[in-house]
């Protein structure tokens, strides 16, 4: 790693023909963020290398900064490091430091009585939405199929963004069933990937639908990914996935022991071990993605105001109650790059002060699709990948009564395809 002026200097000019041109002239849907130096930081332990001085000096100083300019849009072609299969990818592409995967919203349930009765119910109902419950075990074979040839190809982790089961509320799984989801779920993900880390964060279909809590999905799905951990205390943990950059994994279900009404909370401790987490990130030079289920910000343009809500939207239902808390803790720092969130079933990306906002659809549902995000030297690249079901996509197309619904999940654009413009470049 380099660690010296010079070093840095030289890292800088390799970097330069691709990261000098203006965003227009990249022709690339561009997400071009305000000045904070980077640094590139060792994998575990938790500690950051020898930096120059003017560096450091910077990343103190922003983690006072309480409020950044907005970030600027520009237009974007589609973005071919991946094709829609997920089958054909090089291996580093572009100088790709990182890439990883994120998934949401999964709903699984494996065959059984009780679920073809909730799913006939279901199918009743004169509004519908697009889940295919009676399916999802079909929807994960196929997603974890594309997900292992993402991951052979390079690929570093993937992330899902919670609601992996049928727990909590609305669907009354029977407590066997939630308990043989979730270990079915483990077990099919190291059938397809082996070793290759997956991360869960707990979503309000995640809690136990009888005694409540997340006990047993802290100790099945929530160990995902960490090695040999048999069991977590807590639902919120700190991974450095790349040198320099660190991922904090959220538990929006902190002191929500039952799903009444699918909202989230962070609570007291939780938010002092984010705020730790921040100020030790900044101190070591290190930039940070976020992921939770519910959501923080409502997915309109930085411009209109933040009081202003979708439709399809709902202020208690749908976010986490005291985000205010987390907002504010996050506009301290201007090193929060990412924050990934599910819940709502929509390709959705936004900006606040310096940090991007994305929502996935769910893969359970029309449109399915998963996220592919890489980390390059001067940006970071979103795009959303399609499930390979056509058959499946049609039904749940299909099954979705809400007027103008499957076009709000699809989303624009420019959450379906993105470029973060990385300040240093």
């Amino acid at each position: 790693m380099p660690g010296t002026k010079s070093d840095f200097r030289q890292a800088g000019q390799k970097f330069a023909s691709r990261c000098s041109a203006p965003c227009s002239r990249r022709s690339r849907r561009c997400v071009c963020t305000p000045s904070l130096p980077a640094a590139r930081s060792a994998l575990s332990p938790l500690t950051s290398p020898p930096t120059f001085e003017s560096w450091q000096a910077a990343i103190r100083s922003s983690a006072r900064v309480s409020s950044l300019q907005p970030l600027e849009l520009a237009e974007s072609p589609q973005l071919d490091a991946l094709g829609e299969s997920g089958k054909h990818i090089d291996a580093a592409p572009n100088g790709t430091l990182f890439r990883f995967a994120v998934i949401s919203d999964t709903h699984f349930w494996l065959p059984s009585r009780a679920r073809g009765d909730w799913s006939s119910r279901s199918d009743a109902q004169p509004e519908r939405d697009g889940l295919l419950v009676s399916d999802s075990d079909a929807i994960l074979q196929q997603l974890l199929s594309q997900l292992s040839h993402f991951a052979a190809s390079g690929g570093s982790f993937a992330l899902h963004a919670g609601d992996a089961v049928c727990g909590g509320g609305s669907f009354h799984q029977p407590p066997t069933e939630y308990e043989r989801a979730l270990r079915a779920f483990r077990e099919q993900q190291t059938v397809a990937f082996g070793n290759w880390p997956v991360f869960h964060v707990p979503g309000n279909h995640d809690i136990d639908p009888t005694e409540g809590g997340l006990a047993k999905w802290r100790r099945i799905l929530g160990t995902s990914g960490l090695g040999n951990t048999s069991d977590l205390e807590v639902g919120y943990r700190a991974l450095r996935v790349a040198p320099g950059w660190r991922l904090l994994l959220l538990d929006s279900m902190d002191g929500v022991p039952h799903d009444l009404d699918g909202h989230g909370h962070i609570g007291e401790a939780q938010l002092a071990w984010l705020a730790a987490q921040l100020d030790e990130s900044a101190a070591a030079s290190e930039q940070v993605i976020l992921a939770m289920h519910q959501l923080l910000v409502s997915p309109v343009d930085e411009g209109v105001q933040e009081t202003e809500l979708p439709g399809w939207l709902d202020w208690h239902g749908d976010f986490v109650d005291n985000r205010a808390e987390v907002l504010a803790l996050l506009a301290r720092h201007s090193h929060v790059r990412l924050s990934f969130h599910g819940h709502v079933h929509a390709n959705t990306l936004t900006t606040r002060h310096g940090t991007v906002f994305v929502t996935n659809a769910a893969g359970g549902e029309y449109p399915m699709h998963w996220r592919e995000v890489s980390v390059h030297p001067c940006e970071i690249r979103i795009r959303t990948r399609a499930i390979e079901a056509p058959a499946l996509l049609e039904k749940s197309r299909l099954r979705d009564t809400r007027p103008n619904r499957n076009h709000i999940k699809r989303g624009e654009q420019l959450a379906n395809g993105a470029s973060v413009r990385l300040p240093w470049c």
